[in-house]
């Protein structure tokens, strides 16, 4: 997958909601726990800001799922489904609970794995 600046990668979860038309583009992380103030600083880094020589996940992931808006249709039709009134929400899923999520607010929302299983078990 790519678009006008290059090589996406892959989209780690793709979910279709067919009763809500919901389509989710999902990134996977297992960030290191971040304990110290520098570890937070690389966390904060990796996660929103970015460097140079690599873009940020949540700058990557607004790529993906810009991609996917543009590509909505075709993506649908290869899923089988009806094409009609479909939204493209991303969501970022870590492995543990991130302190640095609330020092600096993010475009897409973070989850914890655990708080997803919770969310999903509700339901």
């Amino acid at each position: 997958m790519s678009d006008e600046q290059g090589d996406l990668g892959d989209i780690d979860v793709l979910v279709a909601d067919n009763q809500l038309k919901k389509l989710l583009v999902i990134e996977c992380k297992d960030l290191a726990l971040a304990r110290t103030s520098f570890e937070m600083s690389c966390e904060l880094t990796t996660l929103f800001i970015g460097s140079t020589q690599k873009k940020s996940i949540v700058e990557t992931h607004q790529r993906k799922t810009r991609w996917v808006c543009k590509n909505l249709g075709q993506i649908l039709s290869w899923l089988g489904v009806d094409s009609g009134g479909w939204t493209v929400h991303p969501l970022i899923v870590v492995d543990r609970e991130m302190f640095t999520p609330y020092l600096k607010r993010s475009p897409v929302p973070i989850v914890p794995l655990e708080k997803l299983k919770d969310d999903l078990a509700r339901k």
